[in-house]
């Protein structure tokens, strides 16, 4: 065998195995704090997985967060996902062609504790009408949740609307909603939420 070759096939293997990322499954009640870092992404749901109350679940920036079929994040306690410009933390599908409704919601229970934080996120392909207590949003609140602001966000793609806010005030900022098939910004109730600096989409 010619050496030059087998030195640049197994430089191309070193240098493809540097950049692989790890897949980091989650299927379970989350019990006590954690922190999602880009080393271990993408992470990938197979079951409907709960943040318990007094509970925080930190996603670090650059983070990919990937649904299977019908599943949903319930969120009980708090989640910090504070990603940043060019640096977004994704919620999306985990189809290797994904499509509106892959996934159903990441739902805020009235349990849901202060220190909740969205910003710079993505949220993408989800909203199933059929998942575990879902009203076709790809973040849905329950009456009585907590109104943390969310800010910066691209949500996009929904089979459903955008976000659910039933009985839920928060301040929607820098934001941008497309092709859903629903309403970006959803509430079946007369509230005082507030939409500021942010574009709604019908493509």
């Amino acid at each position: 065998m010619n050496l030059s070759y087998l030195f640049y096939t197994i430089a191309i293997v070193i240098l493809s195995t540097g950049f692989t990322q790890a897949q980091t499954t989650i299927s379970d009640t989350l019990s006590t704090n954690q922190t999602w870092t880009v080393a271990n992404s993408p992470y990938q749901l197979t079951d409907t997985v709960v943040i318990a109350q007094g509970v925080t679940l930190t996603i670090n920036q650059g983070v990919t967060v990937q649904f299977n079929e019908n599943q949903t994040l319930i969120v009980e306690g708090a989640i910090v996902a504070d990603g940043d410009a060019g640096s977004e933390i994704t919620f999306t599908s985990s189809a290797n062609k994904p499509a509106k409704g892959d996934w159903g919601t990441i739902r805020f229970n009235s349990t849901t504790g202060v220190g909740s934080l969205f910003d710079h996120v993505i949220i993408e392909y989800g909203g199933a009408p059929n998942s575990e207590g879902n009203t076709g949003a790809m973040i849905s609140y329950r009456t009585g949740a907590y109104a943390f602001d969310l800010t910066n966000k691209t949500v996009r793609n929904s089979w459903g609307h955008g976000i659910d806010l039933r009985a839920s005030s928060p301040l929607i900022d820098g934001s941008e909603f497309s092709n859903n098939n629903g309403y970006g910004v959803f509430s079946d109730l007369g509230l005082s939420y507030e939409i500021d600096n942010s574009v709604f989409c019908t493509f």
